[in-house]
């Protein structure tokens, strides 16, 4: 079996490797400190509510931060970007540490959203770029269960700490400047897969021109694939990540008579088989296509999110999330995937940073948006039923997408692909 995975990664650049290690570093840190940060702010005094609040504002200030991460991408290159903004995530982790009042805490927090953008935007952009058209689909898998593994960790390391608050900052700070310093050694001179060209028409616009900013976008949209995907980031944000993590704490205790140990294993659960089925989601969208990988993606997280708004029972929630972390596993593998062949190996900053600021905005609305319908109807059917009609309509547009892998060592069709700064 190890044999089979090795022989499957074959290929693989160096620099998705060493991109899969940062991204493990970085959801150490933030698996570390998570479960504590708003403990951290309650030490100041505050209200329950001012202590949440630094949630939703370090993704607000992710999403504003998006727009000139990719400006700093596309001027100054994927890994000088991304090195940067790992510093600037060290740095403020330091600064949170050392915090003594809650507007210091507030301030910090908030501005460590922009090295966290930065690092996404243009670590992302680089594997993409980095990585040949017949592997998107692994590099994928592999660059998600780096975060994955990160993300199921980092809690463990962090208990570890749990005799103060405030070090699981620093510890942080030190995970993230190590992963700087690998991103400087390692990724400075990376070196890129560049996809043969089509020519235009002679009497039209080459689309595969270096085009920037708002034209740029503009010329993806038109897209199906990448409009596709673009809805898909909101969507998945919205539901997956957002409202799944707000409300199913509060459904395991007052719909299922549980306690916060039922939403533990729920969240370990969908962790572990997203983990264990990455590898198998990479490779079913290199060898049988994005689509249907998308589609397996779609459905799982469809099923999960139907049992929830489905009569309650522990069986059926533990399914869910089960389905939602295989949902996630072939959404990861495919989604970064379907981007890379639209970019096709050329910088795609606002491509990427408006991918990327879909899933924070999805990320933002659904805890509020899912907080309001339970509060109007107090029924848990109808929250998580929003969350089906969204996941429906993302399932349908999957079916209607083109297929966006390009055929073994041959060129995408122009029609399906776009080079965009």
């Amino acid at each position: 079996m190890l044999s089979r995975v090795r022989s499957n990664y074959a290929g693989l650049p160096r620099e998705v490797l060493v991109l899969t290690s940062v991204a493990f570093c970085v959801a150490v840190g933030f698996g570390m400190f998570m479960p504590v940060l708003t403990l951290f702010a309650k030490q100041f005094g505050v209200s329950d509510f001012a202590a949440s609040l630094i949630v939703s504002l370090f993704a607000a200030a992710r999403l504003l931060s998006t727009g000139p991460s990719a400006w700093m991408t596309n001027k100054f290159g994927e890994a000088k970007v991304l090195a940067a903004g790992l510093a600037i995530v060290s740095v403020t982790s330091v600064m949170v540490g050392f915090a003594h009042s809650y507007p210091e805490f507030l301030i910090w927090r908030t501005a460590g959203g922009l090295g966290s953008a930065m690092f996404t935007v243009s670590a992302l952009a680089l594997l993409l770029r980095v990585t040949p058209a017949h592997l998107r689909g692994r590099a994928s898998g592999l660059y998600q269960g780096g975060f994955v593994l990160g993300n199921i960790t980092g809690p463990g390391i962090g208990a570890l700490f749990a005799f103060s608050l405030r070090v699981p900052f620093f510890v942080n700070a030190g995970m993230v400047l190590a992963a700087t310093v690998v991103t400087l050694v390692m990724l400075l001179h990376a070196r890129f897969a560049v996809e043969p060209q089509e020519p235009a028409a002679e009497d039209e616009p080459n689309p595969l021109e270096n085009l920037r900013g708002f034209a740029g976008l503009m010329h993806g949209m038109r897209l199906p694939v990448y409009r596709v995907v673009v809805i898909a980031a909101l969507v998945q944000g919205f539901v997956l990540y957002g409202m799944r993590n707000a409300v199913i704490p509060l459904f395991a205790v007052h719909e299922l008579g549980g306690s916060s140990r039922l939403a533990s294993l729920a969240f370990g659960l969908g962790s572990v088989s997203n983990a264990l089925l990455l590898y198998r989601a990479g490779r079913t969208s290199d060898l049988r296509g994005r689509k249907p990988a998308f589609l397996l993606g779609a459905g799982g997280v469809l099923l999960g999110v139907t049992l929830l708004a489905s009569p309650s029972h522990v069986s059926t929630f533990l399914i869910s999330a089960v389905a939602f972390g295989v949902g996630g596993a072939f959404l990861g593998a495919s989604m970064p995937a379907m981007l890379g062949d639209v970019t096709r190996g050329a910088r795609g900053g606002v491509l990427i940073a408006v991918y990327q600021a879909a899933s924070d905005l999805g990320t933002i609305l659904g805890p509020f948006i899912g907080g309001a319908i339970l509060e109007q109807t107090r029924s848990y059917t109808w929250t998580f039923g929003s969350g089906v009609a969204l996941v429906a309509v993302m399932f349908l547009l999957g079916v209607r997408v083109p297929e966006s892998r390009p055929r073994q060592h041959q060129a995408t069709p122009t029609s399906a692909a776009l080079p965009v700064d």
